[in-house]
């Protein structure tokens, strides 16, 4: 079941993904904002057919990645605001 675990380490998936980005995106703030997001950021119907692929009988697949794009939004539109 999606819980607050499943929350915390999507959060935490996200966080990672923007921070290793923006550091690996160079002096450029443009250049080091545009890699964290594509770090961060996947692409849901991909996401859904690699884990349907692999947990053929898992029922919250597409719930759970629908959680991660949400939480994305929800970490990502702050971080392109500042």
């Amino acid at each position: 079941m999606i819980d607050g675990r499943t929350l915390l380490a999507i959060a935490a998936f996200v966080v990672a993904g923007l921070a290793a980005g923006h550091m690996l995106g160079g002096p450029e703030p443009e250049h080091a904002t545009a890699l964290a997001l594509s770090t961060a950021s996947t692409h849901p119907a991909i996401a859904l057919a690699v884990a349907k692929i692999n947990f053929p009988n898992e029922m919250y697949l597409g719930a759970t990645i629908l959680l991660y794009l949400i939480v994305l939004t929800v970490i990502t539109v702050p971080y392109v605001l500042r």
